[in-house]
């Protein structure tokens, strides 16, 4: 299997990249809790490292799926946060 199936398939990660944004998620989320911490955290923690023990990927793909993936967490928040100052905004015109 580890001849047909070599480790330099994809880059970034995306088991990585998804693991970390679903961690990031539940930091800043409302949904944190003990409980989910230890279930969401463990499992990507255990997901990201499984890339490593079947040898699917390299830690330069872990890495970059890591790093992408808080790229775009920013990316988002930041996306987020500017159409809620543009609803405030708008709501505030309406208002006066």
């Amino acid at each position: 299997m580890y001849r047909r199936d070599q480790p330099f398939n994809c880059f970034p990660s995306i088991h990585c990249f998804s693991s970390y944004m679903v961690m990031k998620a539940l930091y800043h989320g409302k949904f944190r809790n003990r409980l989910n911490q230890t279930l969401i955290y463990g499992m990507s923690s255990l997901i990201i490292v499984s890339t490593f023990f079947i040898k699917q990927h390299t830690l330069l793909d872990a890495a970059c799926g890591i790093l992408l993936a808080d790229l775009v967490y920013r990316a988002l928040l930041r996306l987020e946060r500017a159409g809620r100052r543009k609803r405030n905004r708008a709501a505030r015109q309406v208002n006066l």
